[in-house]
């Protein structure tokens, strides 16, 4: 499925739950590397795990920030 997709363009994979999401990227095995974006740290932590159990060892998991648009923050200069 991946395989077919076309470079730059975006698949939308919702809902598959996490497992079959793991299942579906792990068994693509001639793709580039592949961005996915879920909508919670607790799916990006059941991803990478389920992806994990499957025998892939090429996943990254990038959090996102726990600051809020507009939120006034102070950064360390």
């Amino acid at each position: 499925m991946l395989a077919d997709s076309q470079p730059g363009k975006p698949i939308q994979l919702d809902p598959l739950p996490s497992a079959g999401l793991a299942y579906l990227l792990a068994r693509e095995q001639d793709v580039e590397p592949v961005l996915v974006v879920v909508e919670s740290e607790e799916r990006a932590e059941n991803l990478t795990r389920d992806l994990e159990a499957l025998g892939e060892k090429r996943v990254a998991w990038f959090p996102g920030s726990s600051h809020t648009p507009f939120e006034d923050v102070s950064f360390d200069p």
